[in-house]
């Protein structure tokens, strides 16, 4: 008997954002799902977390980057079963009038994303500057981000998910019994640190801790993957003494690009 793990990628990205993380899993049934198709075929927030609801199999560890983290967090509240959910890139619990405004100007550049305006991104989100005051190289995975990117026929998909409305999630972190393992990666320019933070904080009832890693930037499932699967099976040995009920192993996954 084994866990899955179900793992849900953010704008400008798609599944092949969890590629380094599935192998670490292995041989568990890892579900890196396209939300960016899904966000084409819903059309809706809500519609999206019911889907994104019944895609979860009993026992199941969630994985959430960015974006994406705000339909973790709003399907959590009826999914008590879920062994944990590990999210990386949070936002704002409570989206205001600037949040909004932002991810709806973004709309343009990515609809006509070009290599200028991903490598500005590029920079923002992963710094050279962070991984090398840290005695790394982080080239070869900013590469592997730009192409994500830059990845053909991916527009409308990201575009779908930025036109959603994104709820308050306030309300949804009160009521979530799910652990919850909240990532930041400090060299992320596009996070305020504030913001994971409140993610735990409001998060009283339930098994809530931050992660924070030193010269790490948006994507830590990129940059140090290792890091992220150790929690998920952390998640899963903490279900596993609950008593919580695992569901039967099915074949992991392969993860491409779509």
């Amino acid at each position: 008997m084994s866990r899955p793990i179900v793992a849900l990628h953010g704008v400008g990205t798609a599944r092949a954002l969890w590629h380094h993380v599935a192998p670490r899993l292995a041989p568990r049934a890892f579900d890196a799902v396209d939300v960016g198709a899904l966000a084409l075929e819903c059309g809706d927030f809500s519609a999206l977390t019911q889907v994104l609801e019944r895609r979860c199999p009993p026992g199941a560890v969630v994985l959430a980057s960015s974006f994406s983290t705000a339909l973790a967090l709003a399907l959590a509240p009826f999914r008590p079963d879920l062994a944990g959910i590990v999210v990386t890139g949070v936002g704002p619990l409570t989206p205001d009038d600037a949040r909004r405004t932002y991810l709806r100007e973004l709309i343009p550049a990515v609809e006509a994303m070009g290599p200028e305006v991903a490598a500005s991104f590029v920079d923002a989100l992963m710094p050279l500057q962070a991984a090398a005051a840290a005695g790394g190289d982080n080239h070869a995975t900013r590469a592997e981000l730009l192409a994500l990117l830059l990845a053909p026929g991916r527009a409308p998909a990201n575009v779908a998910l930025l036109r959603l409305s994104l709820p308050d999630l306030a309300e949804p972190l009160v009521a979530n019994r799910v652990p919850l393992r909240v990532v930041h990666g400090r060299a992320d320019a596009t996070v305020d640190p504030a913001w994971p933070a409140s993610w735990v904080e409001g998060a009283a009832a339930a098994d809530a801790r931050l992660v924070a890693l030193d010269a790490v930037g948006h994507y830590p499932e990129l940059e140090c993957p290792g890091t992220i699967a150790e929690l998920a099976l952390e998640l899963m040995a903490a279900a596993a003494v609950r008593g919580a009920t695992p569901t039967a192993a099915s074949p992991a996954s392969t993860v491409h690009s779509a």
